[in-house]
């Protein structure tokens, strides 16, 4: 897959995405809409953290250990899917918690399943 490919594809998932976790929100009354909201304040907090650790820990390796430079390449490629493998879950099983419909946990799950994938194709479009 060439890069422009990759691009295109994921600026048209990252559209399709928004489009279908809007839709997602509108299945919710605003009760819900306040419980999810207050349900992951927390989560938007301290989200990034882990992200920002990474690439710091990234850039520290290959700056003070550049010989392995391909080593820490693999390892951040691999601890960043890690990383949304997790968040994905997480997030599910929060949304399962809060008690919202099932409509709009399906909903919600096939919008980041589509980031994903445009995601993915970035990816791959870089290599």
């Amino acid at each position: 897959m060439t890069f422009e490919i990759g691009i295109g594809v994921f600026l048209l998932t990252v559209f399709l995405s928004r489009f279908l976790a809007e839709r997602a929100l509108r299945l919710l009354t605003p009760e819900q809409k306040l419980s999810l909201i207050d349900g992951f304040s927390g989560m938007r907090a301290y989200s990034m953290i882990p992200i920002v650790l990474l690439i710091g820990v990234f850039f520290a390796l290959t700056r003070y250990i550049p010989s392995a430079a391909d080593l820490w390449l693999t390892g951040y490629w691999i601890a960043l899917a890690l990383y949304v493998v997790v968040s994905f879950f997480y997030t599910r099983r929060r949304l399962i918690d809060l008690g919202l419909p099932r409509d709009y946990l399906q909903l919600h799950t096939v919008a980041r399943a589509v980031r994903l994938v445009g995601l993915g194709s970035l990816v791959v479009g870089f290599l």
